[in-house]
């Protein structure tokens, strides 16, 4: 009777973390973005994307500028070499003619966020010199949700020797790089996965199961199935969106409760007054949990 009751209270606890734990935000879904790291420029310089447009575009009017960036771009001006530029691709400013919402915003010293509605899938890096020269990266194309570009200048024979020319552009420049935090990817979902057995071991101990080959199972079991699903959400995550880690953990965990429960039905040989499905019920409720906290230290980091 008491563990029934110890039962109950976990599962109201749990569910009560799980729910309210969620932020509702009115503009709803994630959107993709970009932080673009700048290296390898000593001088001031103004920083924007160009992007493709099918048509022609014009020069637009001092007017027509600062609305543009009045309330999307990240500085308070903006260079007018850029304004009716379009290179032979067909690439233009993001910033003056995307008719989209969109925002770039210096985050910190030489690094830019590339957000709000949708940072651009393929682009090109443009860098505008205090001596007005334009430095145009190659074509870059975005492969994660939330992606993590580093803009090597620092190498560039073209970009060390400009010396005293002005005004003057320069096609692919530097070397642009997609970063992944690996490291911190797998590190997360092995602390993930270590503090989803710590509590589905104790558990087990609560439920009155003393038999070393019971928690053999278990641990085994638990690694197996925890470490695939919690790869799987992050790189739901970082492919698609919160969205899709989100959909990836709820199906994720309803398919590794109907593994666990079959298989603690089957291979649990200890049978005491809490049966192994009850067990793999309240188990898999606490994995569910600590997913969605490990979600938000996935936001941490490609966020």
């Amino acid at each position: 009777m008491k563990f029934k009751k110890l039962f109950a209270f976990i599962f109201l606890v749990m569910t009560c973390t799980f729910f309210f734990s969620i932020s509702v935000s009115a503009d709803m879904g994630p959107k993709p973005t970009s932080l673009i790291e700048i290296v390898g420029i000593d001088e001031p310089y103004y920083f924007d994307l160009l992007v493709y447009y099918n048509r022609t575009i014009e020069v637009l009017t001092d007017e027509e500028i600062s609305e543009q960036i009045s309330y999307d771009y990240y500085a308070s001006d903006y260079p007018e070499i850029l304004n009716g530029y379009q290179d032979d691709e067909g690439f233009a400013s993001y910033t003056l003619y995307t008719p989209e919402p969109h925002h770039i915003g210096n985050t910190s010293p030489n690094e830019f966020f590339i957000g709000y509605y949708m940072a651009p899938s393929v682009f090109k890096i443009v860098i505008v010199t205090e001596s007005n020269n334009v430095f145009v990266s190659d074509t870059v194309t975005r492969n994660y949700f939330s992606a993590h570009f580093i803009y090597d200048l620092s190498n560039d024979s073209v970009f060390q020797e400009v010396g005293d020319q002005t005004d003057t552009y320069y096609d692919d420049i530097g070397m642009v790089t997609e970063d992944f935090p690996y490291f911190r990817v797998i590190a997360t979902a092995l602390l993930g996965v270590f503090i989803t057995l710590i509590v589905e071991l104790s558990l087990l101990y609560v439920a009155k199961y003393r038999e070393k080959q019971t928690y053999k199972i278990a641990l085994i079991v638990n690694v197996s199935t925890q470490l695939i699903l919690n790869l799987c959400v992050f790189f739901g995550f970082a492919l698609w969106s919160a969205f899709a880690g989100i959909g990836i953990l709820l199906l994720g965990e309803f398919i590794v409760f109907v593994s666990e429960m079959i298989a603690y039905k089957l291979l649990f040989k200890e049978k005491q007054w809490l049966k192994p499905i009850p067990y793999a019920i309240l188990a898999n409720l606490a994995s569910l949990i600590l997913g969605w906290t490990i979600l938000l230290l996935i936001s941490d980091i490609f966020y």
